[in-house]
């Protein structure tokens, strides 16, 4: 029989009923009964009427047919037994009798042979038209439906042969392959030959398994039949297959293993029945390539899921998997690196990469000339050098030069990975030391102007970490890195913009760069910025980097200039006490200049300073009365501190139990006390005893400094004198302090005597307490001539007085 081609399909030239009337006339001649075709020619006449008129199937058809024969050839033989049982009874009747029989013997030779042909057109239609069984078999039998229907009527079939159902599986497979909208239709065809073939797959022979695995793994591109295939328990007769001895089963049961980890409920489901033990037996035991790399496949795909990430872990299947880095393919090289970036997610899989001697084989892959290897490399290493000992290893295997030859690549998802290898590692000092040495900080500055944000934003991230070494903040610098980092201060990635916010807070640390960011309108941009509608923690970053540039002379006026101080001073009421701080510190550099003092005064800033010095945060204290004391300079200023109720604010924290606090409090009542009104103030709210206590219990020196200079300031009122030296027993502390070796804290302690002894009475209290002999041994001791004038002039003070005198 001669075949046509088309398109890969085999059309049959003859009618198939042709074929079969053909092999009758054969077994009629064979079995001598030539006038006998009559009842069989009306059996095909009838099976020709149903296909041709009624449109109905022929196997079907044909099937009825033989049944019906079947019952008329046995009732046949019963009437011919019951016949011959009459004839043996029945002597008398033996010609009739007789007659009968030859009639029947007639009949059922005719019958016989009919039900032959009908055997035969069964055979023929279950054997040799297998091959064709998915073809055109009628004018009307293109429709894909009808194939379905075929394939899973021959399923259905009992006694089929092996080489039979061989053929008509390889045929559906393609089939599958080959018609992807067909999945999309027919559902209740597809699920009904799903349910069959999860019931041949369990009893068949492996090459007819490896057949039924890969239809099931084509059905199952489709979502709705994975459930289909996991309601009917499908699941673990795939995962028992991957134990086949047959590589080709074991290769389809892992593409049907991936295709089922449609979702994290099917991978979680995939994890507990032991897909992932039987996977990473696989990859240990096989030697088969595709075996392999679609084993590796499965893997990464359940490793999307936690849970799993942990099972293949406690598997062994990292160094299963690592094992496969040596592997000369390509396909498995990339799969198994993609499988290790997604368990490198997990940090206990970080220290097993490690320990399965993993980054150095994934080193070695990375030099493999395949852009999509290398990226995917790249992305485990990202991963694993999140981990701190992993840095130190990757920087002993010498992966930052390789790392920094790959960023001179044209492809941006390997350009991604590299760069956010890079940006981990250089949260280690010596990383970034490497970095630098090797010439890593140009190339990441080139890449700023990349148009793809993730590259974007790994080099942001990279330079800010690179950018707290010294050098790596002059060499920004020299390569022009700033202006590229000012720009993305405006960039609509939040990401970007904060990286490159703290790579430039890092590199304004440099007096140097303080000054450039100045010059190129840094300044401008970080004004612009400072509003509460940029997210918190880029501000943050920015009056971070305005406090630090503040410490400039000219910065501090360029901010005035920008309009800065009024935008500081509306932050200081924002509800984040760690901005407040920021903040507090750019307002505190900034107030040492006349106008910027006179900005804070007219932006109602002192109201609000005040108010801070009520905060339980204590650098907020700290940086709101250092502020407090740089504008107290102003005499303007001054009363506003008194109106606002900033000394009774200041006095209340003479209690406080941090120095730098007290420090900067004493510092601003000491300018304060110089107003008359002010050591009124201070006395009144009880600060004389609070300033005292702190003689007797602070060893800090700058405290103690500023503590004496508030107590000779107030020291100047009299009705303070005669508290001072009468009720508040001070003469024998500032005696004890006039040994303290700090020459400034001396000083300090003999002025306030020096003002109390103006009073008669508190005189001859420091002339009894040997006041007058520490004054002496200290002109005759010391070397600083500032210090004797000090003390001489105290003893003349005293000597004022006759009754001090007349003690001598």
């Amino acid at each position: 029989m001669e075949n046509e081609e088309s398109n890969g399909k085999v059309i049959y030239s003859e009618n198939p009923i042709s074929v079969l009337l053909s092999f009758f006339d054969v077994l009629n001649v064979l079995a001598g009964a030539d006038e006998s075709i009559t009842p069989a020619a009306e059996v095909f006449a009838s099976v020709n009427e149903e296909i041709t008129n009624n449109k109905r199937d022929l196997r079907r058809v044909l099937e009825e047919k033989l049944e019906m024969l079947k019952h008329e050839e046995k009732e046949i033989f019963e009437n011919i037994e019951s016949k011959e049982h009459s004839k043996r009874l029945l002597l008398n009747e033996l010609n009739k009798i007789d007659t009968s029989l030859e009639n029947m013997r007639s009949k059922i030779k005719s019958i016989s042979i009919a039900s032959k042909c009908a055997k035969a057109a069964y055979k023929y239609l279950c054997e040799t038209l297998s091959e064709q069984q998915l073809s055109e078999m009628s004018a009307n039998s293109s429709d894909d439906i009808k194939k379905l229907e075929t394939f899973l009527w021959f399923l259905k079939s009992k006694g089929n042969s092996e080489n039979a159902t061989r053929e008509a599986l390889s045929e559906f497979y393609k089939f599958c392959v080959s018609f992807d909208e067909i999945l999309d239709t027919n559902e209740n065809l597809w699920c009904e030959i799903i349910v069959h073939l999860l019931d041949s797959l369990e009893s068949s022979r492996p090459d007819l398994q490896y057949l039924l695995l890969g239809i099931l793994a084509e059905i199952s591109r489709k979502e709705e039949f994975v459930e289909v295939i996991k309601r009917e328990d499908g699941f673990p007769l795939v995962v028992k297959s991957l134990k086949s001895i047959n590589e080709l089963v074991n290769g389809e049961a892992c593409s049907c293993i991936t295709n089922f980890s449609s979702n994290q409920e099917n991978k979680r489901f995939l994890g507990e029945i032991g897909a992932i033990h039987n996977l990473v037996q696989l990859v240990w035991r096989s030697q088969n390539v595709e075996v392999l790399e679609k084993s590796v496949t499965a893997l990464w795909t359940l490793a999307m899921q936690d849970e799993n990430k942990v099972i293949i872990r406690e598997q062994q299947g990292i160094p299963a998997i690592c094992s496969l880095l040596t592997s000369p393919n390509p396909a498995i090289l990339e799969n198994a690196a993609m499988a290790l970036g997604y368990l490198t997610r997990d940090d206990e899989n970080k220290v097993a990469v490690r320990e399965a001697d993993g980054l150095k084989l994934l080193l070695d892959v990375l030099s493999f000339p395949n852009d999509a290897i290398q990226s995917k490399v790249a992305g485990a290493l990202w991963n694993c050098a999140s981990n701190n000992e992993n840095k130190e290893i990757l920087r002993e295997l010498n992966a930052i030069p390789t790392l920094l030859d790959l960023l001179s690549s044209e492809s941006e998802g390997l350009l991604e990975n590299v760069t956010g290898c890079l940006w981990n590692l250089a949260v280690d000092n010596n990383n970034k030391k490497v970095i630098f040495e090797k010439g890593g900080i140009p190339t990441l500055v080139s890449l700023l102007n990349s148009s793809n944000e993730s590259i974007v934003e790994n080099v942001t991230g990279t330079l800010w970490n690179c950018a707290s070494l010294p050098e790596s903040k002059v060499l920004i610098r020299k390569v022009n890195g700033f202006q590229p980092l000012l720009n993305l201060l405006q960039s609509k990635n939040e990401n970007i913009r904060e990286n490159a916010a703290g790579a430039i807070r890092n590199c304004a640390i440099n007096d140097q760069n303080k000054q450039t960011l100045r010059e190129i309108n840094g300044i401008h941009i970080f004004i612009s910025m400072l509003d509460e509608t940029t997210k918190l923690s880029i501000l943050e970053k920015i009056t971070s980097t305005l406090w630090i540039c503040s410490i400039d002379q000219d910065n501090k006026i360029e901010i005035r200039k920008e309009g800065g101080i009024p935008k500081l001073i509306s932050l200081l009421s924002h509800k984040t006490l760690s901005l407040i701080e920021k903040v507090l510190g750019t307002l505190r550099n900034c107030s040492t200049i006349n106008e910027n003092k006179m900005e804070i005064k007219q932006c109602k800033g002192i109201p609000k300073l005040i108010e801070l010095l009520k905060i339980s945060s204590q650098p907020i204290r700290e940086y709101s009365a250092a502020t407090l004391w740089n504008c107290a300079i102003s005499d303007e200023i001054k009363k506003d501190i008194r109106d606002y109720g900033g000394i009774e604010a200041l006095v209340s924290l003479l209690t406080d139990t941090s120095d730098s606090v007290l420090e900067n409090v004493a510092g601003c009542l000491l300018t304060l006390t110089i107003d008359e009104e002010n050591r009124e103030r201070v006395r009144d709210s009880g600060g004389l005893t609070l300033l005292v206590n702190i003689l007797d219990t602070s060893h800090n020196e700058f405290v103690l400094e500023n503590t004496l200079s508030v107590l000779k300031n107030c020291a100047s009122n009299k009705l303070n004198i005669k508290i001072l030296g009468n009720e508040l027993r001070i003469i024998p502390l500032l005696i004890q302090i006039l040994s303290n070796d700090n020459e400034n804290i001396v000083r300090e302690a003999a002025l306030c005597l020096k003002n109390l002894s103006t009073i008669d009475e508190v005189s001859i209290k420091i002339g009894k307490a040997k006041g007058v002999e520490n004054l002496l041994h200290i002109i005759n001791s010391t070397k600083s001539d500032s210090i004797k004038k000090v003390c001489a002039l105290t003893i003349q003070s005293l000597a004022k007085n006759r009754k001090f005198l007349f003690q001598y």
